[in-house]
């Protein structure tokens, strides 16, 4: 029997950087984060974007890069498209609310495939984002985000379509709301980040489960 060190899951620190970079006045280090080169497209579509992400004390563990992050900064709009959408697929619903809180429009195309995730991904970022009344343009392949969340005077309810990266990427967009949001069904969760409302609230959140 061999024992292996397995570094931390990008895909779940993604929620914790983009929640990093559109919080006002944030500081977040997030400590021991898997960058496999494969998985991690996301850091360089951020820092494209303006995001300042300082990458720290990078070390080998079991074969894989592991680093610290330090996400500060406002972002701005960009064009997203190409090979680098595999590389992401699973992080551009997080990766909306970031272009919901950049200056400017950003474009992503060549994602059909969010059209057969655990919900039709794209259509329910659609749904999400005209509750939060975002300018948005949904297309077969992509949707195109024009930054501005306006301000609310209510709770903003949300339908996470049953899909827990629906469900936790427009959570990360109360950051951004005085009465924050209601996202129903959070549940699933549970399957992808068991702890995800114990972290996000251990750094200032307030999410309760109803």
């Amino acid at each position: 029997m061999k024992d292996y060190d397995v570094v931390g899951d990008f895909s779940s620190a993604a929620f914790l950087i983009i929640a990093g970079l559109i919080a006002d006045d944030s500081e977040i280090f997030i400590k021991n984060v898997g960058l496999n080169p494969t998985r991690s497209g996301l850091i360089d579509i951020l820092i494209e974007m303006g995001g300042n992400i300082e990458i720290k004390n990078k070390k080998m563990l079991s074969g894989e890069l592991e680093v610290d992050l330090i996400p500060q900064g406002s972002l701005k709009g960009v064009d997203i498209r190409g090979g680098v959408i595999a590389n992401i697929i699973d992080e551009i619903p997080i990766l909306s609310i970031a272009a919901a809180c950049a200056n400017g429009t950003t474009r992503i195309s060549d994602a059909k495939e969010l059209r057969v995730k655990e919900s039709d991904r794209l259509e329910a970022i659609g749904s999400g984002l005209s509750r939060l009344k975002v300018k948005h343009e949904l297309f077969e392949d992509g949707i195109s985000i024009t930054g501005g969340i306006p301000e609310h005077n209510e709770t903003i309810e949300i339908d996470s379509h049953g899909d827990h990266r629906i469900a936790m990427s427009f959570l990360i967009s109360s950051l951004k709301l005085k009465n924050g949001v209601n996202v129903d069904n959070c549940k699933n969760i549970y399957t992808s980040y068991p702890n995800f409302l114990e972290t996000m609230n251990s750094l200032g959140m307030q999410i309760n489960e109803q």
